[in-house]
C-alpha cells in the first residue's frame, strides 16, 4: 500500500468523489413526541439513541439502505428478535417490503412490533437461515444480515481506500453482533499489501483467547494492535513485544 506523505486538496476531493455513496453522515430525527418530556421543536437526534437493545444494529442497517438507496426490493431478515426489529425499523424509513423468518415464535409482543414496522413474520421448523435466504432468492430480495465469509467481499471494500489513508482499523465484533473476526480479515488485507490495524476487545473473550489472537495474528503478519474499550484488563503491546 503506498505511504501517504502530505496531502493536497485535491487529494481530498479525489478521495471524497470515490467514496461518494459508499460512506454516509449519519442522518438525524426531529420532531420527537417523548412521553414525559418537553421536547425542543428544532431538537435533533441520532437514530442510535432510539434504537431498541441499545444494539448499533438500526445506525448500521440505516447506512447500509442509504448506501444502496434505490437499488433493492426488499428485506428478508433473520436472527436475534432485538437486531431483526432494529433493522426492519431501519427498513420501514426506506418503504421497502420486508419479511422475517423464525423457528419459534418470537413472542406476541415482539411480532406486533415487527408486524407495525410492515415486516411479515413466518414461524417454520426449518433453519430461519436457509428460509430467509431461499424466499430471497425467489423474489430478488436482500438478506439482513449481510455478513459473508467470501474473501473477495473484503477485497471489494478495501480497494475504495487505495491511496486515501495510511491504515485500516479491522473492528472487532462492532455493535456486540457477529462479523468477520479482526484476525481473519487483517490477514487476508495484510497480504495483499494493506497496512492493518487489529481491534482487540475482551468482551466476549478471555484472556487465554485474546493472546491466542494475538499470537496467530502475529505469526499472519499483522503488527499493530488498538485494544478496544474494554480490554483494560489485559496488557497488550506491539506485537514486536510479544
Amino acid at each position: 500500500m503506498e505511504e501517504i506523505t502530505k496531502l493536497l486538496p485535491d487529494d481530498i476531493q479525489a478521495a471524497a468523489h470515490r467514496l461518494a455513496g459508499h460512506l454516509v453522515a449519519t442522518p438525524v430525527i426531529g420532531g420527537l413526541r417523548l412521553t414525559g418530556f418537553d421536547v425542543p421543536p428544532d431538537l435533533r437526534v441520532k437514530p442510535e439513541l432510539l434504537q431498541p437493545g441499545g444494539t448499533l444494529r438500526f445506525r448500521g442497517t440505516l447506512h447500509y439502505l442509504l448506501r444502496k438507496l434505490g437499488s433493492l426490493k426488499g428485506l428478508v431478515f433473520w436472527g436475534e428478535v432485538r437486531h431483526v426489529l432494529a433493522s426492519a425499523l431501519a427498513g420501514q424509513t426506506q418503504r421497502l417490503p420486508m419479511a422475517s423468518f423464525w423457528k419459534r415464535d418470537p413472542g406476541a409482543s415482539w411480532r406486533e412490533q415487527l408486524v407495525a414496522c410492515g415486516c411479515a413474520v413466518q414461524v417454520q421448523q426449518e433453519d430461519p437461515a436457509v428460509l430467509a435466504r431461499s424466499y430471497a432468492e425467489e423474489r430478488g430480495f436482500h438478506v439482513l444480515p449481510p455478513d459473508s465469509a467470501d474473501p473477495v467481499d473484503v477485497y471489494k471494500r478495501a480497494a475504495l481506500f487505495d491511496g486515501c489513508v495510511d491504515a485500516m482499523n479491522a473492528t472487532d465484533g462492532s455493535g456486540a453482533n457477529c462479523h468477520m473476526s479482526s484476525v481473519g480479515m487483517c490477514s487476508l488485507l495484510t497480504r495483499r499489501g494493506y497496512a492493518m490495524v487489529m481491534q482487540v476487545s475482551c468482551r466476549d473473550r478471555n484472556r487465554i483467547a485474546i493472546q491466542g489472537d494475538v499470537l496467530g495474528a502475529s505469526a499472519m503478519g499483522v503488527s499493530l494492535v488498538a485494544p478496544g474499550a474494554r480490554t483494560s484488563g489485559c496488557r497488550i503491546r506491539a506485537l514486536g513485544d510479544v
